[in-house]
């Protein structure tokens, strides 16, 4: 049996899952490949591209623009064509999830949000991802949300639609959190910083996370506790923003970090600042054992629903008030810890048990 999943490119946090699914799925007897294309502009300036593992195979792409819109066309090597099982983004403008050009899969899977939880909803679009969900034998989304929004908006069969969950790698990055603050590391950071309470941004560095805002709530923490910093980690288009905050004392800048600095820088912070989208910073929030406070953005992305209350604040939707509530929570902190829903090895293993149950289907 051979399992082909589609990506636009494979970044980095995703080599632990693939890792994971490739293990267990030939435990099974089945082949995994990972048919990759390259990051867009903006995915490629976050710096996180990765070949992979030996399941990493590159695929041919190229941009189209029909009608306004984007699409990006991808065409499988011949010898990945006629998987048992295709999983493929499940994306209207995917040509792979409609058979354009044909790839002969003998099953086809989508998997994503399938609820618009990011963009605005469009009645055309929907009406064409209830169109593919007719045409595929199964659907995988990240949360509940999605997997509700599949069966009750677009016809899915609810025997066919499962919330597999979403995860990164935690282990690292925890292990390296409780390393530095027995160590007295995050200490030291903290104090260097000026004493604290201090809050933690990670991810790209681009407008969907609200960078502006970021930086000018942090410019207000500043203002109200001259000791307190945000500390940002991440790379992306709007870096030069933050350098420049960075070099007037209102933010310190780490840049990109691997998983084990992360944990080692999050032993200073008392909270993770996102007042964008929030993704898969749920996890890390997490699993470092901080709250993560954040807007009432209306284009936060699924794993938002990983957290609940008072581990996911919503603050003003105005940089002086974030700031100013924000820190006012952060000189409380919060006691115990969140529960972690998924893991890699979860999300591996329902990845598999669904394939593997679409692949022993008669076509």
């Amino acid at each position: 049996m051979k399992v082909v999943l589609t990506q636009s490119y494979v970044p980095e946090y995703r080599i632990p899952l693939f890792n994971a699914i490739a293990t267990r799925l030939s435990d099974a007897g089945a082949e995994f490949v990972v048919a990759a294309g390259k990051p867009s502009r903006l995915q490629a300036q976050r710096g996180d591209e990765s070949r992979g593992g030996p399941w990493h195979r590159d695929v041919p792409s190229r941009a189209l623009n029909l009608g306004g819109r984007l699409v990006r066309c991808r065409t499988l090597p011949r010898d990945l064509k006629g998987a048992d099982v295709l999983v493929t983004e499940f994306d209207a403008k995917n040509m792979l999830a409609w058979g354009v050009p044909p790839h002969g899969a003998r099953k086809v899977v989508l998997w994503g949000h399938g609820k618009p939880y990011v963009t605005r909803t469009n009645r055309v679009n929907e009406q064409l991802k209830r169109l593919l969900v007719s045409r595929v034998a199964g659907v995988m989304t990240y949360t509940e949300g999605g997997r509700d929004h599949v069966v009750r908006s677009l016809g899915g069969d609810p025997d066919s639609v499962v919330a597999i969950g979403n995860a990164v790698d935690t282990h690292v990055a925890r292990r390296a959190r409780m390393e530095a603050a027995s160590s007295g590391e995050g200490d030291d950071l903290r104090q260097r910083l000026g004493g604290g309470p201090h809050a933690l941004y990670v991810g790209g560095l681009d407008a969907s996370k609200r960078i502006d805002f970021l930086i000018a709530a942090a410019q207000a923490l500043r203002g109200l506790n001259d000791g307190s910093r945000l500390i940002v980690c991440g790379d992306g288009v709007e870096r030069a923003r933050v350098e420049e905050a960075a070099a007037a004392g209102d933010v310190h800048f780490v840049g990109r970090v691997g998983r084990s600095q992360l944990g080692a820088v999050s032993a200073s912070a008392s909270a993770i600042w996102v007042p964008g989208r929030v993704g898969l910073v749920a996890v890390d929030a997490v699993a470092l054992g901080l709250p993560l406070y954040t807007t009432d953005y209306a284009f936060h992305a699924p794993e938002i629903e990983f957290l609940r209350e008072p581990w996911l604040q919503k603050l003003p939707d105005d940089p002086q008030a974030f700031a100013s509530a924000a820190l006012t929570l952060m000189e409380s902190p919060l006691r115990g810890e969140p529960e972690l829903l998924y893991d890699v090895d979860d999300v591996a293993q329902n990845f598999v048990n669904c394939v593997l149950r679409v692949g022993s289907l008669r076509p």
